[in-house]
Formats: structure tokens, C-alpha cells, sequence
């Protein structure tokens, strides 16, 4: 994650977080994106996932998952549908801390484990 400082037309400073897309996977799909859209969402809850909210324009992004005992890791993933590229990027958020209740690391991107969700589900739907 970067952060970029940015200056909006109305002179207002503005602190981004820019995410690197070399950290998204990719699932490519053939036809319709409405049907893509939906197969990947039903899958996507068939596997237990929780979704936190989804449109075809904003994409699906599912309900952040704690895991561990002691230290905790919390994910979550961000699918986005790119209708005219006939592809779905994929982005896997984490970030971790020692103990319950510490405060949370910042949010980071892992490759590995997009490229693993994408391939899961690029199986489950024999695409």
C-alpha cells in the first residue's frame, strides 16, 4: 500500500491509499458478464462467505474473517468485474495483530493469496 498525498481541484489535501494492482489476481470468463457476475457471487456464498456488500459496479467484497488465537489475522477480499475486459480482479486484504484487543497492523495485499482464491474459484466454477 502507498500512501499518496493529492490535492483535489477545490485546494483540499486529500491522504490516499493506493494499492498496488500487481498485488490482484485475475479470473477471465467467457459470455455474459451478468451471469459471471452471479455465478461468482453464488459461489462465493456456497463456500460460506459472508458477503459485506455487492453491486455489479462496485464489485463484491466479503466480510472480514478473524482468524488465530493469539495472534489474529483479519481478511477479507475485494472482486472487482471488468465487463469490457471479460475478466474479475481479485484482491486479497490482510492485516494482523498479536493480541486481542492491540490495535490492528496497517491493511496489506498479498499476491499469494489472491492467486490462490482466484484459482479455487476459477475451479469450483470450471471456468
Amino acid at each position: 500500500m502507498n500512501l499518496k498525498t493529492i490535492i483535489t481541484s477545490g485546494g483540499l489535501l486529500c491522504l490516499c491509499a493506493v494499492f498496488s494492482l500487481a498485488q490482484a489476481a485475475e479470473l477471465s470468463y467467457n459470455g455474459d458478464a451478468d451471469i459471471a457476475y452471479t455465478a461468482v457471487l453464488n459461489q462465493l456464498k456456497n463456500d460460506g462467505f459472508e458477503i459485506e456488500s455487492a453491486s455489479k459496479d462496485a464489485g463484491i467484497q466479503t466480510a472480514a474473517v478473524t482468524a488465530g488465537r493469539f495472534k489474529q489475522t483479519n481478511t477479507y477480499m475485494r472482486l472487482t468485474l471488468l465487463p469490457e475486459e471479460k475478466r474479475i480482479r481479485l484482491i486479497v486484504y490482510s492485516a494482523w495483530r498479536m493480541t486481542p484487543g492491540s490495535p490492528w497492523s496497517s491493511t496489506k495485499t498479498s499476491e499469494e493469496k489472491a492467486a490462490a482464491a482466484a484459482l479455487k474459484l476459477k475451479g469450483e466454477l470450471h471456468w
